[in-house]
């Protein structure tokens, strides 16, 4: 998270509602990692009354970001807008379609963003063959590509096998991305003791 800046001020965001799953364990996960007084944390997504209290709890603030297509003006300036505000130091994106708004948002509010890959951009953006689906896809499949080569921060996959095949095709740099898989909380669970063959 930012080694050459100080960063106080952390905000998650979001493209989907988050509600119980993954992204939202993992998100949850990484506030309750980080906190203990150095960070503040805010999460900038749709999101259920449950998750939202889930997050409060750890101290997080939740701010509704309507759902928005990826190239959108208002989103970008929105979030450029709720950086600022908010005084945000450090832009953690997860979702492939707020890769984009987020990155644009946060090099205009001279901040960086860090961006989790849950899927890649060219896996995600629909699946529809016709001419208007094949353009918008290449289209979107190149800003992205663009970003990932221009705009600072760390790319994060949490699938190898996805960051190989994106290196491959030139869509991301080696030395840009990183491979952090995701992890599992063993103190949640109570594991027998193990018996060893003598």
């Amino acid at each position: 998270y930012g080694r050459s800046r100080r960063v106080s001020h952390i905000a998650f965001l979001y493209d989907h509602v988050l509600d119980i799953g993954g992204a939202e364990n993992h998100i949850l996960s990484l506030i309750r990692c980080l906190s203990g007084g150095e960070f503040r944390f805010s999460i900038i997504s749709r999101a259920s009354t449950g998750f939202t209290e889930r997050a409060s709890q750890l101290g997080a603030n939740v701010f509704t970001q309507p759902a928005r297509r990826p190239l959108n003006p208002a989103w970008i300036f929105d979030l450029t807008r709720r950086i600022k505000a908010q005084r945000i130091d450090l832009l953690h994106i997860h979702g492939t379609i707020a890769a984009t708004p987020g990155r644009i948002a946060a090099w205009l509010a001279g901040i960086p963003a860090a961006v989790t890959f849950h899927i890649p951009a060219s896996r995600y953006h629909g699946t529809l063959h016709t001419p208007r689906a094949r353009a918008g896809r290449a289209l979107y499949v190149a800003v992205d590509r663009w970003l990932n080569h221009h705009t600072p921060g760390p790319l994060i996959y949490v699938s190898q096998t996805y960051r190989q095949e994106e290196i491959r095709a030139g869509r991301v740099s080696e030395t840009r991305s990183v491979y952090i898989p995701n992890g599992i909380d063993l103190n949640a669970y109570t594991l027998p003791p193990v018996s060893r063959p003598p």
